[in-house]
């Protein structure tokens, strides 16, 4: 279990996004139930690079497998955007809560990915969930 408390990884993560997508967690007090649709992890990509994950892609839906390819949607933005393999999580770690810490490592890679926190470092075009969108890397 990931600690939450003032200052800690999770309560930055959670500030980050709330600042860069202007929404504040559905559960203030639940890191996971407020990420595991995904919709919030789409709208973090969408917030650095507008446009990557097309609105029509995420899924509002309540059925496990609509969230989890929400999750699956983030990933492949956080990897086209210059974040690690290493530093991404399973599906499975944020949707069943098996390694929170994870989450926060692949979201902390994603910040540092993008310059002052928000806008990515340069552009270029890439795909994600069937829409045109920029990429930071191979400039």
């Amino acid at each position: 279990q990931y600690q939450e408390g003032a200052g800690s990884p999770t309560d930055q993560a959670k500030a980050w996004i709330e600042a860069l997508t202007g929404e504040a967690f559905s559960q203030p007090t639940d890191f996971h139930a407020s990420l595991k649709d995904g919709v919030l992890l789409c709208k973090t990509i969408n917030a650095i690079v507008p446009g990557t994950i097309p609105a029509k892609a995420i899924n509002s839906s309540k059925m496990p497998f609509k969230q989890m390819e929400n999750i699956s949607n983030f990933l492949k933005a956080a990897r086209k955007l210059g974040v690690r393999d290493g530093d991404c999580f399973e599906t499975a770690d944020l949707y069943d809560e098996k390694d929170l810490g994870g989450v926060i490592q692949c979201l902390d890679a994603l910040k540092r990915q993008t310059a002052a926190g928000g806008q990515p470092k340069a552009a270029k075009a890439l795909n994600v969930g069937g829409a045109q969108s920029w990429n930071t890397r191979g400039m």
